[in-house]
């Protein structure tokens, strides 16, 4: 993760403790992971940490089953409110695989940043509905 973001390995460790990254439990290995997404152009930075200052504050509700893992997936599973896009797609502007979309969905790939930003978040609201109890 610290190539991707031209970083130190110390820094994406604070960038972890602070909530500006998150990582995953990996078995296999008995060590954590990061979600390589979170280092791509147009998901790095700003947008992320507010997408995750967002889940963040949700899982901190007593109510919420919201976790880790459940943010991973978020990013990479097709949602209803993005014209079944993934979120990272939407993010990114562009295809992740070579299904085919909705047109309502390449409209949504279509938009500029700051509205493919937008409707993200719209989704973000909506998936912290979907964990409450």
């Amino acid at each position: 993760m610290a190539q991707l973001l031209d970083v130190s390995v110390a820094e994406v460790e604070q960038m972890t403790r602070d909530g500006r990254l998150f990582t995953l439990h990996d078995k296999a290995q008995g060590g954590v992971v990061y979600p390589l997404y979170q280092g791509l152009k147009g998901v790095a930075g700003a947008r992320l940490e507010e997408i995750l200052r967002r889940f963040r504050e949700a899982s901190e509700d007593p109510q919420s089953r919201l976790d880790n893992f459940a943010i991973a997936t978020f990013f990479v599973m097709p949602h209803v409110l993005l014209a079944w896009a993934l979120p990272l797609e939407v993010l990114l502007g562009h295809r992740l695989y070579d299904s085919r979309l909705d047109s309502e969905a390449l409209l949504y790939l279509s938009k500029d940043p700051d509205s493919r930003f937008s409707a993200v978040l719209g989704a973000v609201h909506d998936e912290v509905w979907h964990w409450r109890g």
